[in-house]
């Protein structure tokens, strides 16, 4: 092996190297999550504070719960992405 092609060699290795640790964040930051925000009130428009609210859908293993707070407020923070279905 020449000393010019062993040269561009390390070259090329330590390019492929910078480029994939200057991507790897990017990619990481990279996700399919949202959230889901809501407040549970009733007919009326009061808020219902202390109502179980449940997530289900394809994309989940088992169903998600919260309790909604003392101002009717719930929040799922990072849901599956895809289809899914709020029950309060």
């Amino acid at each position: 092996m020449s000393r010019r092609f062993r040269d561009y060699f390390t070259l090329f290795v330590w390019a492929a190297i910078l480029v994939a640790t200057l991507a790897a964040p990017s990619a990481m930051a990279q996700e399919l999550r949202g959230q889901i925000v809501g407040v549970a009130t009733d007919s009326s428009g009061a808020t219902l504070p202390g109502v179980l609210v449940t997530v289900t859908g394809p994309g989940l293993i088992r169903p998600q719960t919260a309790t909604t707070d003392t101002d009717g407020s719930y929040r799922f923070p990072a849901p599956a992405a895809g289809r899914l279905r709020r029950d309060l």
